[in-house]
């Protein structure tokens, strides 16, 4: 099957962007308000589609799911703040879990693209973070730290034979310990979880030092 030329789809996604804000500016087209909304959402809903339907027709053109999902994710914003009832604050949580998607389908896809696990769930932390801080800020900074560390341990699990990522399991470990101190910093004991864990560490390192030492 004859590869879809990229540079093709761009081009046309641009011009006709550019053709209705030329239109509008020139006061040709009169869109206002919501109207002016759904047309561009759904304008950028069909160009993501399209970028999709590359990857579809092309496995091999995997990058093709990053301005794809992009694309919906960002139609997502402009319409979901429309819907009566949606908060309005969530939008950007769809826009990001879009694109992070992205990334986890690259790698299901071809486990040798371990990489896209680190912006694969970097994005969704994030998205996590925005969503759970609506209605509890400091838990929504313990949620995304989780997340951090859950992508670096995975980064560490996942991949096999040569890309083992050992080196992973260290940001996992600091980022868990972050997740830990941010997530209980909002309960009526979360001013005791610092002061412990400094204690803990301290004595660690001095059990360490004052061993005997093997010969």
């Amino acid at each position: 099957m004859k590869k879809v030329d990229w540079r093709i789809i761009v081009g046309i996604v641009l011009l006709v962007i550019g053709v209705i804000t030329l239109l509008q500016s020139l006061g040709i087209m009169d869109l206002q308000g919501s109207t002016w909304a759904v047309v561009m959402g759904a304008i950028f809903a069909a160009a993501g589609a399209v970028f999709i339907y590359v990857f579809l027709v092309d496995r091999k053109q995997w990058w093709a799911l990053i301005p794809g999902c992009s694309l919906i994710g960002l139609a997502g914003v402009i319409i979901l703040p429309m819907i009566p009832g949606f908060p309005g604050g969530l939008a950007p949580v769809f826009l990001l879990g879009m694109i992070g998607v992205s990334f986890w389908i690259i790698y299901l896809i071809d486990h040798q693209n371990w990489w896209a696990i680190i912006p694969g769930g970097a994005l969704l932390s994030v998205a996590a973070l925005i969503g759970v801080s609506q209605y509890y800020a400091m838990a929504g900074v313990g949620v995304m730290f989780l997340g951090l560390a859950i992508t670096f341990g995975l980064v560490a699990l996942l991949p096999s034979g040569e890309a083992k990522n050992r080196w992973a399991w260290i940001p996992a470990l600091a980022l868990l310990v972050m997740a830990l101190f941010f997530g209980f910093l909002d309960t009526s004991f979360g001013i005791y979880v610092w002061p412990v864990a400094l204690i803990i560490g301290g004595a660690v390192v001095l059990i360490k030092a004052l061993s005997p030492k093997k010969v």
